[in-house]
This record gives C-alpha cells, structure tokens and sequence, in this order.
C-alpha cells in the first residue's frame, strides 16, 4: 500500500513545508537503504553505466547535450517506431485581422533569448547508447518553423488539422512548427509540436506567454545567468535518483480499480494526465464559479470526451486530480483516486456543479492514493527501450485534454484574440485512427 500518511499530510492545511520535506527525505533514505542492501551491486552498476553515458555526450558535445526526461523517450520512441504518430499536439489561434508575418517572427526570437521555456524550441532530439538525448539544433532558424500556408481548397478545417497531427517532425529538427492561415478578415495561427517540447498544457502555456502583451503579468522564467551549467545539472540527476525509491512505490502497488478510464462494453482504455499548468486567470473563474481548477479542468476533459470519443453506451471513469502544493494555483494533477463514474450527460454549470459536490467527497475519502504519473517517475532511471517496454506493458495511454482561460484583452499584436482552442492527442490505443479530446475555448 502506498504511504497514505504522506497523502494526508500533505492535504493538512497549516503544515509547514519544511516538514513535508523533512518526511520525504526520511522515506527516500528509508527506501535506499532497502535498495541497496537488497539490489544494491547491479543496480550502482547501472547507475554507474548511466552516469558515464551523461558524462561521455557531456565531453563530446560541449555540454549542449542533456539527457531526456523518461516521457520525452517514450513519446519520441513512439515517434520514431510508428508512422503517423499520436504524439502531436496540435492548437491554434484565431484573431481579427491580417498578422505581420516578419513582426510574429521577431517577436518569437525574442521570445528565445529571454524566456527558458522557449529555449527548448532550438533543441532536437537524437539517440546515443539506448538514450534518447536534447542536442542543440544547430541549424536552427525561425524561419524554417513559422510558414504561411493557403487555405485548403477540398478539405475542411478539422481534416486539415488532423492531417498535421499525423505528420511527424525529421528527427534531426527542432520538432515544431507555426503555420499561419490567412481567411477573410481573420488570421489563423496553427500551432504543432512534438509532445517531447510539451504537452497540452505546456503548449496552452506557451501560447499564452505567446500572445498576451509584453507588459503582462503573466509569470515567465527569465534566463538568469548561467554559472556552471553541467555541474547544475549533475545535482539535478542525483537529486532525481535520490527520489526514487518515494515513486517506484506508488507506481507499482496502484490498485487497477484506482485508475483513470475510459470504458466500452468491450474494451477499457487506460488515460493518466500530463503536467500542471499555471493559470491565474482560471483560478479567478474557479471563484466566481464557486468551484476549484481541477472542478473546471475535469469539465473540460469531459467535454472533449464527449465530443470526440464517447459512444452512446460508454461510460467515463476519472481519477481525482489532488493538489500537493497547497494554495498553488497549478493545476497539480499528482494523485490518483478510485475511479468514479462522472456526468457525462450533463453540461456547462450543471455539470461543473455535480463534480465539485463529487470531488469533495473524493478528497475526503480513504482510497485516494498520492502518486506520480508513469511519466514522471523515471527519468534518469531506465534505458529508453525499458521506458517504452514499461509502457506498453502498464499503461496503454495518456491524455493533456486542457481548459484555457485567456484575458479578454489578449492579443497578437495589436489584433485581438477571437478564440483558442486545442487538439491535444489522448494517445489512446484505438487502431490506426488518431482520436482527440477537443476543450473549445473562447476568451469572452
């Protein structure tokens, strides 16, 4: 059974950090202390054998190489071994008016040098010794990735973008692109990335840096300077090793009935949610709604379930996303509960309404479970082919459906925002067909 003691204590209000801390530092040195006596040789060799891997493409590359988080390997193996990929994620803006196509372009590049979370558009990815790798795109250009397209002639809009979520990136390239759709008196902007740049709610995120006003209030992450960037990220790698033995756990002793699906008469699909989002703005509506985020965010999730995937006789089944961080206003999706039944027949308020009486109920019951996704918990623990068998062999999917909530003053330029809307892929395993939970959203 996973250390329900944590999850409660983590839900107390008036616990101070340093105690939440203190706790899991106990449990982890708890934990090695039973890795190492029982596994302790072959697995300090291993160890061994990924930290010299992390060092040799250190040497060789000049430090412009870092090793990939376990769910960029796994979504970029996924790339790689299968054609028409689900590892898309597809958004895009429209706005009133004609963009300046040279002024989107300097705008990103500026973008680029001062905001980290851009940073990682120069990057591709690459293999080396079994692991899948950033390496600084070298030939890397803003103009190669921001295009201007003509309105498709025999298609529709949703084929097209169905058509680019299936379209996979060259390995060798940064993998993202910004086509710009010019139709009528409006301006679309299509956004596409590798779910490795990030997720539904990580391309939301950059959206949103994206587009609101350079005067913003919006939280971004200046790039400080840089003091031994190698050596930062070597205590990175140890602390990541020193927290496993809190996650392995809780990945491996989750109860089958506590997870998130989706299922039809004949087949169970298995989802887990992606990263937290900051999103001030949702958690003012979450106010006047009288709700919380994650009561909005499950919303939405339904919503694009229902749109898209949901047959008449399915039934959906959620996961209670539980914050560990207190007040934050992330959406802080690192827990699981039993599996609930939710309403799907019902909409807008009604529907935000019934889940937050549901979800009070679920954050008070004895079977909520505190644990980390799968992709989370293994970064710098197993060889990339190891990722991709564990993922096949636990979880068969994922989902980053996202709500977004823009200022009604937001705007590309000087032209204002008429709506937003994502096509964040639900990597479920349903054939050929690529499926998508659709959240439509408008900032008025």
């Amino acid at each position: 059974m996973p250390p329900l003691w944590l999850y409660k204590l983590y839900s107390q209000k008036g616990v101070l950090l340093a105690l939440i801390k203190c706790s899991v530092f106990v449990y982890n040195l708890v934990g090695w202390v039973i890795i190492l006596c029982v596994f302790g040789v072959p697995y300090l060799l291993f160890l061994s054998y990924r930290l010299g891997v992390w060092l040799w493409l250190s040497c060789r590359h000049g430090g412009k190489v870092e090793l990939m988080a376990g769910c960029d390997a796994i979504y970029t193996l996924r790339s790689v071994d299968r054609h028409n990929s689900k590892a898309i994620v597809v958004g895009w803006i429209a706005v009133d008016g004609c963009v300046d196509i040279c002024n989107f372009k300097e705008r990103i590049r500026k973008r680029i040098q001062e905001d980290r979370w851009f940073q990682r558009l120069t990057f591709c990815f690459q293999f080396h010794l079994g692991f899948a790798v950033w390496k600084k795109d070298e030939t890397f250009s803003v103009d190669h990735h921001v295009k201007l397209i003509a309105e498709p002639e025999r298609t529709s809009f949703k084929d097209l973008i169905e058509e680019l979520q299936c379209q996979d990136f060259e390995v060798d390239q940064s993998p993202w692109e910004i086509l710009v759709l010019g139709s009528g008196e409006k301006t679309t902007l299509i956004i596409r990335w590798h779910h490795c740049l990030a997720d539904g709610p990580g391309m939301m995120n950059g959206i949103i840096r994206l587009i609101l006003d350079e005067g913003s209030t919006f939280p971004t992450s200046k790039i400080p300077e840089r003091i031994a960037p190698n050596l930062k990220t070597f205590f990175t790698f140890l602390e990541s090793i020193f927290h496993m033995p809190t996650i392995f756990p809780w990945l491996f002793l989750i109860p089958d009935r506590n997870r998130l699906s989706v299922t039809h008469p004949t087949k169970r699909k298995r989802i887990f949610f992606s990263d937290p989002l900051p999103l001030d703005p949702l958690k003012r509506i979450a106010k006047t709604l009288a709700c919380t985020i994650n009561d909005i965010f499950i919303s939405c999730m339904i919503q694009g379930y229902k749109e898209t995937l949901l047959g008449s006789t399915d039934t959906l089944s959620v996961a209670m996303a539980v914050s560990l961080r207190g007040e934050s206003p992330e959406i802080c999706n690192r827990a699981i509960a039993i599996r609930t039944p939710f309403p799907v027949s019902l909409d807008g308020d009604a529907r935000i309404h019934e889940i937050r009486k549901m979800t009070r109920c679920l954050k008070s019951s004895s079977d909520i479970l505190c644990t980390y996704t799968f992709m989370h918990t293994t970064s710098n623990a197993l060889l990339s082919w190891l990722l991709n068998l564990c993922r096949r062999v636990k979880i068969s999917g994922g989902t980053s459906n996202m709500p977004l909530s823009l200022p009604p003053d937001a705007r590309v330029q000087d032209l204002p925002v008429s709506s937003v809307c994502a096509f964040a892929p639900t990597l479920l395993e349903m054939g050929d067909s690529p499926s998508f939970g659709i959240p439509r959203i408008s900032p008025t």
